[in-house]
């Protein structure tokens, strides 16, 4: 049978207070009291748990949109919207976890389970993965759909990813993946939380300039600059782009679009929003390490991808965070950079 996720929430309004705290309790459906659990931003490096009494309490940085996790072994997990959870008291009640419909199980010995685990490397971590590792792969089960030529995936356990590139150990619960051969798109779907790798000064020079040359010119870069309307001021070059009738060749309608084109702001939220096909352009200059000291360099490359928002407005926020992020489409540099290359959403780049 499918699994069918219930769950019980009571919201207390708490005072307002200056300092954005979520604090609550975490209980059992027969109201005992649940220790140990952990709870999370998702796509970030803020944690707390519950004490023996099921109590918590967390305070939130600078982090305005997505969702507040709560899992435990032998439940199931709950994921509440972050913006409903600020300043206010929880009282969260985790069911029992049960049986769930398993996608068929490859033999991990197969000519076709190497192909699936492969191909799902290549569209999870990515294809330029160096230093990054999956702790526990056989958790990851696959279907293939010959007949669509789809193949999905799914993991019971959060996955344990270690990127010793950019120094991170990530708990990624997986909630949905699949790769659609037949029109070369792929997707995935989960909650993260990411614990900071313990180094020595060299080695965390390393991790660094490793992780400024990861920022700078990706996803989270541009729409954190879209949020502060500073995208050309981040060296962010935007051209307007559309699909040309019965071909596969896309033709440059217009240049160097301006904030007007594809921001707005309502109600003190920003939005971002674009009828047509988006080329973004960034010139990456390279980062390295200079008696002892990370630099950026002169060596740069100019890097391109193209953004569909597929008739879709969404709500971006200050960590470069935005709404319905299973609905745009990337092509071409960012439709690369993959879990291998994500930093956490609370990650500022170092001066």
């Amino acid at each position: 049978m499918k699994m069918k996720i219930s769950f019980i929430l009571f919201l207390f309004l708490s005072a307002l207070c200056f300092s954005q705290v979520i604090k609550g309790s975490v209980v059992t459906t027969a109201e005992q009291p649940l220790s140990n659990v952990k709870i999370y931003i998702d796509g970030s490096q803020v944690s707390s748990i519950t004490d023996a009494k099921g109590i918590f309490d967390i305070s939130i940085p600078n982090i305005k949109q997505g969702n507040i996790v709560f899992q435990k072994d032998g439940y199931q997990d709950f994921v509440y919207p972050l913006q409903q959870a600020m300043n206010k008291t929880l009282k969260v009640a985790l069911e029992k976890e049960r049986l769930i419909e398993e996608v068929k199980l490859i033999g991990y010995s197969s000519k076709d389970y190497e192909k699936y685990i492969n191909t799902f490397f290549d569209n999870f971590l990515g294809i330029s993965r160096e230093g990054v590792s999956i702790e526990n792969p056989k958790e990851v089960k696959f279907a293939y759909d010959k007949t669509e030529r789809i193949l999905r995936a799914q993991a019971k356990k959060p996955l344990i990813i270690v990127n010793k590139k950019l120094g991170y150990t990530i708990e990624y619960k997986l909630m949905s993946f699949y790769v659609d051969h037949r029109n070369g798109i792929s997707q995935y779907t989960g909650t993260s939380f990411y614990t900071p790798v313990k180094a020595s000064e060299s080695k965390n020079r390393v991790y660094k300039m490793n992780r400024l040359n990861a920022y700078y010119g990706s996803v989270q870069h541009f729409f954190k600059s879209v949020f502060n309307n500073s995208v050309s001021k981040e060296g962010f070059i935007l051209d307007r782009v559309k699909q040309m009738e019965g071909q596969k060749a896309l033709a440059l309608v217009e240049k160097d679009l301006q904030a007007p084109a594809y921001r707005s702001e309502m109600d003190g939220k920003v939005y971002f929003e674009f009828p047509d096909i988006l080329m973004v352009s960034y010139k990456k200059y390279l980062f390295d390490i200079s008696k002892r000291e990370v630099i950026r360099t002169n060596s740069y490359s100019t890097i391109n991808s193209y953004v569909e928002t597929r008739g879709i407005r969404y709500h971006i926020t200050s960590d470069g965070n935005y709404s319905d992020p299973d609905q745009m489409l990337f092509q071409k540099s960012w439709a690369a950079d993959k879990v291998a290359k994500m930093l956490p959403l609370d990650y500022e780049p170092e001066k």
